[in-house]
């Protein structure tokens, strides 16, 4: 049964384009037919894992402006590692999406009509709300919000939340299960561990078991353009990714 997930915060800084790459990384690691969907006009996710934008035939700004089938901008990327990349021009794709009635729906669309099976799909979202993030929204029934361990990603917890009702009471879409993974977490600072305390007392969602901590290995391996398990795969971060894979497999 495939599994979709939107990771999604609407506050910056926040590691959400870290976690979709490698929990896309490590699920096709361990033999999951994975496909990562970059719906951020900044491409980072893309550029993280090394796919020059500039160059690829087709992008997420086809399939939304130009109606290209989703199978058509598929790129392989490793073994079980496929990603549709975006594109700069993406933020040209909001006039389309507003225009179009349907405009809400072109990805679920596209998801329902790929010819392939997959294990997972996961999309990195836009960092503010716009028809692309809602597109990810509709087109998912699992959410992951990457909180770093600072009090003002807590407080931006409250705009989502008001995000995902103002979804479901214009579309009826409702997720299944939304999941609050702490990021960015510094052992070393008493302000990390009064945020993650704050965290687990107020997040409106469950807050997975698993934290995230700095590593500056995470910070570099974006310019490799490599996940941290190809990059570091003893670091301390591909180890916490690692266990967020388990988690996020067996909820």
């Amino acid at each position: 049964l495939m599994r979709t997930i939107a990771v999604i915060n609407q506050k910056g800084g926040t590691g959400k384009t870290t976690t979709s790459v490698n929990l896309s990384a490590g699920l096709a690691r361990d033999g999951a037919k994975v496909l990562l969907l970059d719906l951020d006009p900044q491409a980072n996710a893309s550029l993280h894992l090394g796919v020059d934008v500039l160059s690829v035939g087709g992008t997420m700004y086809d399939v939304f402006s130009n109606d290209t089938d989703l199978i058509d901008v598929i790129q392989d990327v490793s073994k079980g590692l496929h990603l549709a990349p975006s594109h700069i021009n993406l933020c040209g794709s909001e006039g389309d999406l507003a225009r179009n009635y349907a405009g809400a729906t072109v990805l679920r669309r596209n998801i329902m009509n790929l010819s392939e099976s997959w294990d997972w799909i996961i999309i990195d979202c836009p960092p503010t709300l716009t028809h692309l993030t809602i597109n990810a929204l509709v087109a998912t029934t699992e959410a992951v919000v990457p909180i770093a361990a600072d009090f003002l990603s807590l407080a931006g917890t409250t705009q989502l939340l008001s995000t995902l009702k103002f979804l479901h009471k214009q579309t009826a879409h409702k997720h299944e299960s939304v999941y609050a993974l702490t990021t960015r977490f510094d052992t070393r600072r008493n302000i990390s561990h009064s945020a993650l305390d704050a965290l687990r007392k107020q997040c409106p969602w469950p807050v997975l078991q698993t934290i995230i901590r700095e590593d500056v290995k995470l910070t570099e391996a974006p310019s490799h353009g490599k996940d941290i398990f190809s990059f570091a795969p003893k670091s301390r971060g591909a180890g916490d990714y690692r266990n967020f894979e388990k988690e996020i497999t067996h909820v």
